[in-house]
């Protein structure tokens, strides 16, 4: 069951019996992305909590390889790397960044399209950019340009590590209150099942 949090507080309760009494053979997974959500007489006495950690880059790697391997397709081994390390941890976002690059022939174009995955938009760079400028920043100003964004898909996951690394970088460079704030808040487990609403929450805390 996806997204179990969202659960009502009825369904919850009635399900309560069929978790505890059902056949051996059976297993409910119950996914969630706030745990904290789900009541706690499912939590703590009925099931059974396993957190998804995201990948290490070496196990990332491998798993990379073993796709390319099975499509018949050699790749450098910077490609890897270069996938593994802007997919943060990401398994969907390294398929789909692998998915765009697989076909591109010109190595150093394949390449320049691995390291620029998070940045594809146009109005991911303006989002980038006004947090960045000087000043307190206005819900009015960022919303419009969230709404030209493409928020489908894993396209919220996307920008939250695209933003996430740019303000790093920042934090590293300038070592700005600033820039470790937006870095923290993006910083976050992935936004997979929470993308939209989880962006929007953050920015608007920003604007704070």
């Amino acid at each position: 069951l996806d997204e179990f949090h969202k659960a009502t507080n009825e369904f919850s309760n009635a399900i309560l019996e069929i978790l505890e009494f059902c056949p051996e053979h059976v297993y409910f997974i119950l996914c969630t992305t706030e745990p904290q959500k789900v009541i706690a007489t499912i939590r703590g006495q009925r099931a059974q909590r396993f957190s998804v950690e995201r990948l290490p880059k070496q196990v990332m790697i491998g798993f990379l390889k073993r796709i390319t391997k099975k499509e018949d397709v050699e790749l450098p081994d910077n490609f890897y790397q270069e996938i593994a390390e802007v997919a943060d941890g990401s398994p969907r976002a390294a398929l789909n960044i692998l998915d765009k690059i697989i076909d591109i022939e010109d190595d150093e174009e394949a390449f320049n399209a691995i390291s620029s995955a998070n940045f594809d938009e146009m109005e991911v760079k303006k989002l980038i950019d006004y947090l960045m400028s000087q000043g307190k920043k206005s819900w009015k100003e960022v919303s419009k340009i969230v709404k030209n964004l493409d928020l489908t898909g894993s396209k919220p996951e996307e920008i939250r590590v695209a933003i996430a690394r740019y303000f790093g970088t920042v934090l590293l460079n300038r070592g700005d209150p600033w820039s470790h704030r937006v870095m923290a808040m993006f910083a976050s487990e992935p936004w997979f099942y929470t993308g939209r609403e989880k962006l929007l929450d953050t920015l608007w805390e920003l604007c704070k």
